[in-house]
């Protein structure tokens, strides 16, 4: 017992060393603790609302840029809002439009040409092969009709099928050779019927020139042949009228000499040779030989003057 007592005496004993927290002040340790974390939330905060302001602020610029659509000098602009196509077009000049709502197609209202190739039959069954050009031009105030009942590409889903039934309607009331002499009646004749065909869609036919006109080989030979015989006809035909007017002409010359014949007969009076003889005699005496004899003959006289009643 006594010597546990001095051991717990000697560790009372003891001078103990303070602690660091012991020698600090006491009002420091009373003070709130810092949050550092703070400040750097405000700045991101400051951050991403500038960045909101831009985004917003760009999309607005972006929304009024594609506020507005231009539309050319011979145009019209085809507005389709969520899919369906508007029943106003945009004409030339600047228009307002919803931005990335509205889309906007151009169509052209100018005079426009399409090419065509077709294969078709005349009346008399000769196969003909036939290349035109088409004029045409769409109504402007049927422009969004077309695009909603047809759609942009209408030359392919109208035009096409339309001008190969014209042509095989129109050639089959016209021959083979009609189609080359009567060209013009023949695209006119094909332009009223395609009119007829394409103008509930809105399609104006102005004119069909027919730019091309093939036949088989067949018929090209006897079309040849058929013209080298109309020539050789026609070559008979020149000659014979020409050997006709040389008859003619003799004929005219003949009696013509003979009128004249007749003519001069009846002039010819006795009294009327003297005279002529007369005038060309030369003043020497004719002669007549015959035999051994040398005959004089006697010089023309001029018939005797009437005698006078006086």
């Amino acid at each position: 017992m006594d010597h546990q007592n001095i051991e717990l005496n000697n560790v009372q004993t003891v001078d103990a060393k303070p602690s660091a927290v012991d020698t600090m002040p006491h009002n420091f340790l009373s003070q709130p603790t810092r949050n550092f974390s703070e400040p750097v939330k405000k700045s991101t905060g400051k951050i991403a609302a500038l960045v909101a302001a831009a985004t917003i602020a760009g999309l607005g610029i972006i929304s009024f840029a594609n506020s507005f659509t231009t539309i050319e000098s011979g145009e019209v602009g085809v507005v389709r809002r969520f899919g369906d196509i508007q029943s106003q077009v945009l004409t030339e000049g600047v228009n307002f439009t919803l931005p990335f709502v509205d889309t906007v197609r151009r169509e052209s209202i100018r005079v426009r040409i399409a090419e065509f190739d077709t294969s078709s039959a005349s009346r008399d069954l000769v196969e003909i092969q036939t290349a035109f050009a088409i004029n045409f031009q769409v109504d402007p105030g049927r422009v969004a009709q077309l695009h909603r009942e047809v759609g942009g590409d209408f030359v392919t889903v109208i035009l096409d099928p339309a001008i190969q039934e014209t042509m095989k309607f129109t050639t089959a009331n016209f021959t083979a050779e009609e189609l080359v002499t009567r060209r013009s009646e023949v695209s006119a004749a094909a332009a009223e019927y395609l009119q007829e065909r394409v103008e509930p869609f809105g399609i104006n036919i102005l004119a069909i020139n027919i730019t091309d006109l093939a036949f088989s080989s067949e018929f090209s030979a006897s079309i040849e042949q058929r013209q080298i015989a109309e020539q050789r006809v026609l070559t008979a035909q020149q000659e014979l009228e020409h050997t006709r007017v040389q008859a003619e002409q003799e004929v005219v010359r003949a009696q013509a000499e003979a009128d004249a014949m007749r003519i001069l007969q009846q002039e010819l009076t006795p009294e009327l040779l003297q005279r002529l003889w007369i005038e060309r005699w030369n003043g020497v005496m004719p002669l007549y030989m015959g035999g051994d004899a040398t005959v004089m003959l006697p010089a023309p006289t001029a018939p005797a003057a009437p005698a006078s009643t006086d």
